[in-house]
């Protein structure tokens, strides 16, 4: 979230930005199909991390560091996962990391429904 004060071209500069580093990396997911397939592991690991923290371990460890260890171990763990159960890791990451941001935009434009960081 930027702040109310940021200028417009500071938004349009993380636009640009976030777009290039989509195509730098699509472009080495589809040149390096195993590297795609562990990036999209890492990023459904992270997910799986943050639900993870959100459901169990937020009620005794309220540290940040936990939150960032969490996510890591299961990032790498799920990009592994993925590098070996290739295709089954791409059909489950896929689902659920769209499933996910296809909620999340749909309440976001709807609006008055707060994301899992607020409810925290």
């Amino acid at each position: 979230m930027l702040p109310a004060n940021t200028p417009s071209w500071g938004f349009w500069l993380m636009v640009g930005g976030s777009v290039l580093v989509g195509i730098a990396l699509g472009i080495v997911c589809i040149k390096i199909y195993r590297v795609g397939v562990f990036i999209l592991g890492c990023l459904f690991g992270v997910f799986i991390g943050g639900v993870l923290y959100m459901g169990v371990f937020a009620t005794f460890a309220k540290q940040s560091w936990v939150l960032i260890i969490i996510m890591v171990v299961c990032g790498v763990a799920f990009g592994f996962i993925a590098w070996y159960a290739n295709i089954i890791g791409v059909i489950v990451a896929t689902s659920f990391i769209g499933s996910y941001m296809l909620v999340r935009a749909c309440s976001w434009y709807i609006g008055g429904f707060p994301n899992e960081w607020t409810l925290y």
